[in-house]
């Protein structure tokens, strides 16, 4: 193409880029958006969240993704997994999480693009 100055240029398609990057995805996974904002805040974080053995079984799936406040923490992570699916409410109390690797309490703020794992509670011996 050719601006009005006779300047060349290419545009380039990005919708493809982002296309391609959805079939990277688990097909067990799902998207699900669970926006606590408050009025007037439009700063947001998506975040992917894994879960293992009893929360994997009641949600039906291996990962959701949450879209957060860009200032939220664990605690706030913890309610819109609950809100997007309840069937974990009842283990709710019990799950721990971890972010990169590391035990998150409930105060750590929630890091963009981090690996946010959800541990149910687990008994066995």
């Amino acid at each position: 193409m050719q601006d009005p100055d006779g300047t060349r240029y290419h545009e380039t398609d990005d919708s493809s880029v982002e296309t391609a990057g959805l079939f990277l995805r688990p097909k067990t996974g799902i998207r699900l958006a669970a926006n606590g904002a408050r009025p007037g805040v439009d700063r947001h974080v998506n975040v992917t969240v894994r879960l293992f053995a009893i929360a994997k079984d009641l949600a039906g799936t291996d990962f959701v993704e949450l879209k957060l406040d860009a200032d939220a923490t664990i605690r706030d992570l913890r309610s819109a997994l609950i809100s997007a699916l309840p069937s974990l409410s009842d283990i709710a109390d019990h799950m721990l999480f971890s972010m990169n690797s590391q035990y998150a309490p409930d105060h750590t703020p929630v890091i963009p693009d981090a690996d946010i794992g959800c541990i149910p509670p687990v008994s066995g011996g």
